[in-house]
């Protein structure tokens, strides 16, 4: 596992997931339903951020959702109404971890407690998005898989 400091990805997750600032999301734009799992290391992970980033010209500000126990998901806007447009997405994974490897507790933010990012910049990073977390989200909705190493 990889393991770095709070990185302005993180910051903008963190941020994102707590739904800072008011929603924008269009009114008017057609959500499809986007459901997963994600696997770490060849296991179902509780508690990874998943993040989807419109690239191009698709619509939306994008959505996010945080892994069950066993590494399901859901999007859901920040509106809390579920799904994305239609469109291409970088997909942005992020779990904050305190610095002896567990889990922040509920509550505290990653910054009061010391935490660092254990998922490499490779899969959370969007300059560094590629084929490996690059998807397409058709009319209708998708249910995708990840397995970062």
């Amino acid at each position: 596992m990889q393991i770095r400091t709070l990185s302005t990805m993180g910051l903008l997750l963190t941020a994102g997931l707590a739904g800072c600032g008011g929603s924008t999301d269009a009114p008017h734009l057609s959500l499809e339903p986007v459901s997963g799992k994600v696997t770490y290391a060849g296991q179902p992970v509780s508690g990874l951020r998943v993040l989807f980033v419109p690239l191009n010209k698709t619509a939306g500000q994008g959505a996010f959702a945080v892994t069950e126990d066993d590494g399901s998901f859901e999007l859901e806007q920040q509106s809390q109404d579920p799904g994305v447009p239609a469109g291409q997405y970088a997909v942005l994974f992020s779990r904050y971890v305190k610095a002896d490897g567990t889990p922040v507790p509920p509550g505290t933010s990653p910054t009061e407690s010391n935490a660092v990012e254990a998922i490499s910049p490779i899969w959370n990073d969007p300059g560094q998005a590629g084929p490996h977390n690059t998807v397409t989200v058709p009319e209708g909705g998708k249910s995708f898989e990840f397995s970062i190493p």
